[in-house]
């Protein structure tokens, strides 16, 4: 007895949409994140409303840009792996940089900073 063939390509065309389902499941959960606190060098004090930047450094590419919260926390969802740099700016403090590498181990999935930043002299 011969095997229906449209019997057939209807179950690889299941097994095709579960893997593809699960794959897409596998790539939500693989989102990395970065957790930013800023803090003023000298009172400790919690930086709200800074600009925060973040930097494909591969492509030099802008992927998201927003104000730190009254904490002083900025968060960045990351979908892939790669190397990025965080620009932060306020007024009257001095410009902050930081670098973050993620890769696509599943345990290097978040990275917390905590950046000091230092308020700039007067007349400068």
């Amino acid at each position: 007895m011969k095997p229906n063939v449209s019997i057939s390509k209807v179950l690889v065309s299941a097994f095709v949409s579960v893997v593809i389902i699960c794959l897409s499941a596998y790539s939500e959960a693989q989102t990395k994140s970065i957790k930013l606190t800023l803090k003023d060098k000298l009172t400790q004090e919690s930086i709200e409303h800074a600009n925060a930047t973040l930097i494909d450094l591969k492509d030099s590419l802008i992927l998201a840009s927003q104000l730190s919260h009254d904490d002083g926390i900025v968060n960045f969802n990351i979908k892939k792996a790669g190397k990025y740099k965080i620009v932060v700016e306020k007024e009257g403090y001095v410009s902050e940089t930081c670098y973050s590498t993620f890769s696509n181990k599943q345990d290097d999935s978040q990275m917390y900073f905590t950046l000091v930043m230092n308020k700039k002299r007067r007349g400068k």
